[in-house]
């Protein structure tokens, strides 16, 4: 969805104009038990990426070999496969702060009868939040970047992604000894 608004910080103002916004639902899970949800292997990985003619989310459960896909055009939603949605890491990154190696550029590809997409996904920003909770912390890490690539209609119609807004975000739970 679009996004709008401002904050302040230290008696600054920053605005948000024609922004994307995404409504996170992570907590669906049984009793909104997060650290269940992520695991405390490799987590979940997730990538966006955003233009005005398509939006395209990349879903990847941990250590599991399980993937999804979704494109969203105007006024329709393709989903995609595990078995025809695939990533590849291209370049990886291990941040001084958590010493976690982290995706920084990758390629992904769907298929469906409906269309496939072709997409190479390169970040450069990072950032790394958490939540404290009961039985487990949560480990966050997002990096923001760029995307390029293609998607292509069965007909031959074409929809260039170019340089267009890219997120991808990694997280994983640690349990607490206390817990």
């Amino acid at each position: 969805c679009k996004a709008a608004g401002s904050c302040s910080y230290k008696g600054k103002t920053y605005v948000l104009e024609d922004g994307w916004g995404v409504r996170e639902r992570t907590c669906l899970g049984h009793k909104h038990d997060v650290p269940s949800l992520l695991g405390t292997g490799s987590g979940y990985f997730w990538s966006w990426t955003f233009s005005d003619d398509i939006k395209v989310f990349y879903f990847s459960q941990g250590g599991s070999g399980h993937a999804a896909g979704r494109v969203f055009l105007p006024g329709r939603m393709i989903d995609f496969d595990p078995q025809y949605t695939v990533s590849e890491t291209l370049e990886t990154w291990t941040d001084p702060l958590t010493h976690e190696t982290q995706v920084t550029r990758m390629r992904i590809g769907m298929k469906s009868d409906q269309g496939e997409l072709e997409l190479e996904v390169h970040t450069w920003s990072r950032l790394v939040f958490g939540f404290h909770l009961l039985e487990a912390y949560t480990t966050h890490t997002g990096k923001c970047g760029r995307a390029k690539g293609r998607f292509s209609f069965p007909d031959g119609r074409v929809i260039p992604i170019e340089e267009s807004l890219a997120y991808i975000e990694h997280g994983f739970a640690t349990p607490l000894a206390a817990a």
